[in-house]
C-alpha cells in the first residue's frame, strides 16, 4: 500500500484526496491507512469493517472493475456505462460479467457502479459517501493489488462491506494498475 499511496501523490487523484479527504479529516484517514494495513484477506476476499447503519437505512453500493468488461465491449471497456443494463447490449454481452453483476444489484435494490480510475471512485462513490452518507456498505470487485488502497478509502468514507478478488488476469503492482486505467488516476 505504501507504494499505491507514494506514486498518488504525483497524480490528480492522491492531490484531491489529499484535499478533500486527508486534510479535512486528519485523524479519520489516518485511522482509514492503518485499518487497511491490517486488512485480512481470506477466500479470495476481504471484509471492510466499519460503522453500523446507526438505524438508517442500509444504503449499498455494488462497484466493479471495468476490466472485467469484454474487450468487444459496446459501451466501451474503460467507461462507466454498460449496454446491457441500459436495455441495449449485443452478442457479447451474454457472458459479460459486469452485466451479472450489474443484473443482481439492481435486482437486490443497490446502486451498481463500474469503476475506471480512482478520481472517478474518489468522485463518485467516496465523497458522496463522506459528504451526504449516500453509501453505508458496498461489495466491490477488483484486483486483489488494490484491496488495501481502496480499503483505506472506504474506511475514510465510512462505507463497510467486502472487497472481492478476481479469480485470474489482475494487477499485481502501480505500474500495470495505471496502464490499464490509461494513467487516468
Amino acid at each position: 500500500m505504501t507504494a499505491f499511496l507514494w506514486h498518488s501523490l504525483f497524480r490528480a487523484y492522491g492531490w484531491r484526496f489529499l484535499w478533500q479527504v486527508a486534510l479535512p479529516h486528519p485523524i479519520r484517514t489516518l485511522r482509514a491507512v492503518a485499518g487497511a494495513r491490517r486488512l485480512t484477506c481470506r477466500d479470495n476476499g476481504a471484509d471492510v469493517p466499519g460503522p453500523e447503519p446507526g438505524g438508517g437505512a442500509l444504503r449499498r453500493v455494488v462497484g466493479a472493475g471495468f476490466c472485467l468488461k469484454p474487450l468487444a465491449c459496446p459501451s466501451g471497456r474503460f467507461s462507466h456505462d454498460c449496454a446491457w443494463l441500459e436495455g441495449g447490449g449485443a452478442a457479447c454481452c451474454g457472458g459479460c460479467e459486469i452485466r451479472r453483476l450489474g443484473a443482481r444489484a439492481l435486482g437486490e435494490g443497490a446502486a451498481f457502479y463500474i469503476m475506471t480510475s480512482a478520481r472517478d471512485i474518489l468522485d463518485d462513490v467516496y465523497l458522496p459517501a463522506l459528504r451526504e452518507r449516500r453509501f453505508t456498505d458496498g461489495r466491490f470487485f477488483l484486483c486483489r493489488y488494490s484491496f488495501q488502497p481502496f480499503a483505506a478509502g472506504m474506511l475514510a468514507a465510512g462505507i463497510r462491506g467486502r472487497l472481492v478478488g478476481f479469480a485470474s488476469g489482475d494487477c499485481r503492482d502501480y505500474r500495470t494498475w495505471v496502464r490499464d486505467r490509461k494513467s487516468v488516476v
